[in-house]
């Protein structure tokens, strides 16, 4: 728990390939160097963090060692203000201002050689929500973070619908690029 390494005791058989997959329980299929699962379409607030289970992740067998390698990256978004956050939802456009998967059907080839590749191309789901439970408290004097896992690419807009306990739901729009970097966090204010 909370560590970066792990240490399992056993004896591995000859094979051409080992690989694992994190959370498993959101793998609908793996083999053939290939596994699918799915990216889920509502994420669970956790302060200055994201939740478990939620940052998928495909380790490989090189060399006697299983890496794991991020797929998404962590969106922060920095809030300041009153009031309570009920909940977060980001749609993402490409150039051409068409909506981009960001949950639903993945896939991803664990044979990559240097890092895995996230294919969405058969997900439908085009927005992710940031669910925060009874409400995260604002703060006037210091920003508070939300982290979304999203797919690595190129947003070249956003929306943001921002709920609140009290009913209100605050719209935002993020109209420069925002590159989302596999394991990296991307920044932003509203």
């Amino acid at each position: 728990d909370a560590q970066p390494t792990a240490v399992f005791a056993g004896s591995v058989q000859k094979s051409e390939d080992y690989a694992a997959f994190y959370p498993y329980s959101s793998v609908k299929s793996l083999g053939s160097g290939k596994v699918h699962f799915t990216l889920p379409a509502i994420q669970t607030y956790v302060a200055d963090d994201f939740a478990a289970n939620m940052s998928p992740m495909v380790g490989r067998l090189t060399e006697g060692r299983l890496s794991f390698k991020n797929l998404c990256g962590i969106f922060v978004l920095n809030l300041m203000g009153e009031g309570k956050v009920s909940s977060i939802t980001f749609k993402g456009y490409d150039a051409s201002g068409n909506p981009m998967p960001v949950s639903g059907d993945a896939l991803v080839n664990y044979t990559y050689s240097s890092a895995p590749s996230l294919n969405l191309d058969d997900a439908e789901g085009y927005s992710v929500t940031l669910d925060c439970g009874n409400g995260v408290s604002l703060n006037s004097d210091k920003p508070t973070p939300f982290h979304i896992l999203l797919p690595p690419g190129e947003y070249h807009s956003f929306a943001l619908n921002i709920g609140m306990t009290d009913g209100r739901v605050m719209k935002q729009k993020g109209t420069r690029l925002m590159l989302v970097e596999r394991s990296l966090r991307t920044r932003s204010a509203a």
